[in-house]
């Protein structure tokens, strides 16, 4: 029985905005469950936060869980109508709800997950017009990091924690390339593809067009030992230590 909802932020989600949206998702929750069952009392609780990523899980709590059940599933059908732009089958107090949720979706926030169980999710993007020309950029190359959360509901996607920030990244892949997905899954990885990211801070949060995902199958130890520097060391360099030491001593 369903009694579980959950709604994931992607993109930079400043403290502020994840605040509103916890209360524009309360709110939302309230008035789907005053139209879907009037004077039914639901204890909502946050169940899960996952970290490094803007997730929140919430699990309902009454003696009648069948009346639980259909608030979730109202819940699910909100979802769906965003993600589709359809009318919200509910009265105005459930849809204003449902877009001031939404209202997030500005350019740093790229999109939500409406979530209910580990197989059902809608996703609602980021409109058009809000889209500047910056933001449409999607530059070629590589990431590396750990793959958790694989999907093929509405489209094949996972999730990227990668190893420079520890962030969550959306990984979005063709239908064509299903076959990139076998036994990635909580592995270290190097995805090629089309790159998106935060026009502010620089940082990776959506790839797409993944044409290649290479599973990396030894983590070599010490690779900083054989790291070279921006200016290449020559004969007869100062050691970067001895610099130190050197201006130390000086002081």
């Amino acid at each position: 029985m369903k009694n579980r909802i959950g709604m994931k932020l992607y993109g930079e989600v400043p403290l502020d905005i994840y605040a509103k949206s916890l209360q524009n998702l309360h709110t939302l929750i309230t008035e789907l469950t005053k139209q879907i069952e009037p004077g039914t009392k639901i204890e909502w609780s946050i169940d899960e936060l996952e970290v490094g990523s803007a997730y929140t899980g919430i699990k309902g709590y009454y003696h009648e869980m069948d009346k639980v059940e259909k608030v979730v599933i109202g819940f699910e059908t909100t979802g769906m109508a965003l993600s589709k732009k359809r009318p919200i089958p509910y009265n105005q107090k459930v849809t204003k709800a449902a877009n001031q949720l939404i209202k997030v979706i500005n350019g740093k926030v790229s999109s939500i997950d409406f979530i209910t169980t580990p197989d059902f999710f809608v996703e609602v993007y980021q409109s058009p017009d809000i889209i500047s020309e910056k933001d449409k950029t999607l530059v070629y190359g590589t990431i590396t990091g750990r793959v958790e959360t694989l999907s093929s509901r509405q489209t094949l996607r996972f999730i990227l924690y990668d190893n420079l920030f520890d962030r969550a990244i959306k990984c979005v892949v063709d239908e064509d390339k299903k076959e990139l997905l076998k036994e990635i899954w909580d592995k270290d990885v190097i995805v090629t593809g089309h790159i998106k990211r935060d026009v502010t801070t620089g940082r990776p949060n959506e790839i797409r067009n993944i044409e290649d995902i290479k599973i990396l199958t030894d983590k070599p130890q010490g690779n900083f030992l054989k790291a070279r520097g921006i200016i290449p060391w020559k004969e007869g360099t100062e050691k970067a230590e001895n610099i130190i030491r050197r201006l130390r001593d000086e002081e």
